[in-house]
């Protein structure tokens, strides 16, 4: 359950826990535990590499755990087989009566969500593992499934470059360190400002965030000046390939992927149905209106999304409630709403709590009417499937067009 029911202490058991093993203990590749140490440097605590290859066997698995004296430390197996690392941690609970989730850890597990109660409770540091900042809501594409809700929003807007500054001052001024900063849309090469707000985040805060990132839906090739800039912040561009479903776009979209490649631009392509599913989250499949609490919240822990917004100085607990109330189809609830500019230091492990998913509430509400992500939303999706033109929704009934 993830309602607040002792706010701003919700993780002291765990936080005792890793204070009382301040030290991280890094197993794995040589190569990708150095990767992952540069990213907990700001931690400020002593990191440790052991390479995989001295555990072929649990008698050295044993010596090397003794030699280093582990009940002073927190383990994290750097792997990206979950499978293998799954069976070395079994291994190890099962050995030296270690447990899984609070003295040794999967890296990814670690780093999207253990990571942020580690570093506030060890080093009152504020670790996001990623936000999602939205620079406009103009789309030159109308998908009927678009996941911001385009078609619905009849207030289509750029947003304020000195405002999104703003924002971006505060947000920096609380967070020491954010995992991925994506800026998205809309279509954000649409947006007028935009080599100006890269450069700005780049100059200024690049060296807080891990991966800085934007996205594309390839109907726009950008011009050199913002190839020089995604390149010289090493900005991730995540390139939305929708030909399949709007053949159109195919030389657009060979024209983007070639000028991104030769200006060296760190690529993402993410191909729906291929390696990412596509899925739609209104209308509803099920009627929740009449939910109960208890309901609602299951269904919010189930969901388990992990994308937050931050925008008007705001940090939003479900990213698509947001974007909904956005689109003007609900009304956001300000339980849902951290407020950042009246963060304090005695606020740390409080807003901790509400980046992984607390509130006063326990859901969000856009629950009442949402699909969820995919692990509770099985049904595929046609990506990129247009509508003729705007569509309505009363919240009750399948989508109509307006």
């Amino acid at each position: 359950m993830k309602k607040w029911t002792n706010r701003g202490h919700e993780f002291d058991a765990l936080g005792k826990r890793f204070k009382k093993k301040p030290e991280i203990l890094l197993i794995g590749d040589k190569s990708e535990c150095e990767r992952i140490r540069e990213k907990l440097l700001f931690l400020g605590v002593k990191i440790d590499i052991s390479p995989i290859e001295q555990f072929k066997t649990i008698g050295n698995i044993q010596k090397f755990i003794l030699g280093y004296r582990f009940k002073s430390k927190t383990i994290l197996v750097v792997d990206s087989n979950p499978y293998e690392s799954g069976l070395f941690i079994s291994g190890i609970e099962k050995n030296f009566s270690l447990k899984r989730n609070e003295d040794i850890f999967w890296i990814n597990d670690f780093l999207d969500y253990y990571l942020s109660i580690f570093a506030v409770y060890v080093a009152e540091k504020i670790y996001f593992s990623s936000n999602c900042f939205i620079c406009t809501t103009v789309c030159n594409l109308n998908c009927k499934n678009c996941l911001n809700f385009k078609p619905y929003d009849r207030n289509l807007q750029h947003y304020n470059i000195d405002s999104l500054k703003k924002s971006v001052d505060l947000y920096f001024s609380v967070i020491d360190r954010v995992g991925l900063f994506h800026i998205s849309g809309g279509e954000p090469f649409l947006y007028p400002h935009l080599n100006e707000l890269l450069t700005y985040i780049g100059e200024k805060y690049r060296d807080k965030i891990d991966i800085l990132g934007t996205v594309t839906n390839t109907t726009v090739i950008p011009d050199d000046t913002l190839c020089e800039i995604l390149k010289k912040y090493n900005i991730r561009v995540e390139v939305d390939d929708y030909t399949k479903t709007i053949p159109q776009l195919k030389n657009n979209y060979n024209n983007l992927v070639k000028k991104l490649k030769e200006f060296c631009i760190w690529t993402q392509i993410n191909v729906a149905g291929v390696n990412w599913k596509w899925f739609s989250v209104l209308p509803s499949k099920k009627d929740w209106t009449n939910a109960t609490e208890e309901m609602l919240i299951k269904k919010f822990n189930d969901c388990n999304n992990p994308f937050m917004e931050f925008k008007k100085d705001k940090i939003h607990l479900c990213c698509y409630s947001e974007f909904a109330a956005q689109a003007g189809l609900i009304t956001q609830n300000s339980t849902e709403l951290y407020d950042i500019s009246k963060f304090n230091n005695k606020n740390k492990k409080e807003l901790i709590e509400f980046r992984l998913g607390y509130s006063e509430k326990g859901y969000a509400e856009f629950c009442k009417y949402c699909n969820g992500l995919p692990v509770i939303n099985p049904t595929a999706e046609v990506p990129a499937e247009q509508a003729s033109g705007k569509l309505s929704w009363d919240k009750n009934t399948p989508c109509q067009l307006g």
